[in-house]
C-alpha cells in the first residue's frame, strides 16, 4: 500500500509539473491587448519654434526684444513674446499675449489684448478691441 501511495503521489507531482511547463504565463488580457508597432516619433525639442511665418493662416511670434516684419500679413497673428517691434500687412485677428510690444499693422479687424503696455498703430478702419482694452494704446496712422 505504501508503494502504491508513493507511486500515485509521484505520478500526480509529475503530471502537475508537466502541465505547468505547457502554460506560457500570459493571460487572455495580455493576448487581446495590441502592442504598438515601433515607429520614430519626434521629441518636443525637434519641432521648430514659431518665428512669425504665416502658416495655415496663423503667425506666432515668441521671441522677446526683436524686430519682425510680416509684410503680406496673415489671418491671425499671435504675439507671445514681449518688447518686440512688429510691422504687419493686413491682419484679421491680432492677439497680444505679452507686454510692451509695438505693432504697426496695415489693417486689422479685431485686437485681443491679454497683457499690459502694448501699442498698436493701424491703417484702415478702426478695429474692434476686445479683452483688456484698458491697457492697449490703439491709434490710426
Amino acid at each position: 500500500m505504501r508503494r502504491t501511495l508513493l507511486t500515485t503521489t509521484a505520478g500526480i507531482a509529475f503530471a502537475a509539473l508537466a502541465l505547468t511547463g505547457c502554460t506560457s504565463g500570459t493571460t487572455e488580457a495580455d493576448e487581446a491587448t495590441p502592442t504598438p508597432a515601433s515607429s520614430e516619433t519626434a521629441a518636443a525639442t525637434d519641432f521648430p519654434k514659431p518665428t512669425g511665418e504665416c502658416i495655415d493662416g496663423i503667425a506666432t511670434f515668441v521671441d522677446n526684444d526683436t524686430e519682425y516684419e510680416l509684410p503680406d500679413g496673415c489671418e491671425t497673428v499671435d504675439i507671445i513674446g514681449s518688447g518686440n517691434t512688429i510691422t504687419l500687412g493686413p491682419v484679421t485677428n491680432l492677439i497680444l499675449e505679452s507686454d510692451g510690444n509695438t505693432v504697426d499693422v496695415e489693417s486689422v479687424e479685431t485686437i485681443n489684448n491679454l497683457s499690459f503696455g502694448n501699442t498698436v498703430t493701424h491703417g484702415g478702419d478702426a478695429p474692434e478691441v476686445a479683452t483688456g482694452a484698458d491697457d492697449v494704446a490703439v491709434s490710426a496712422r
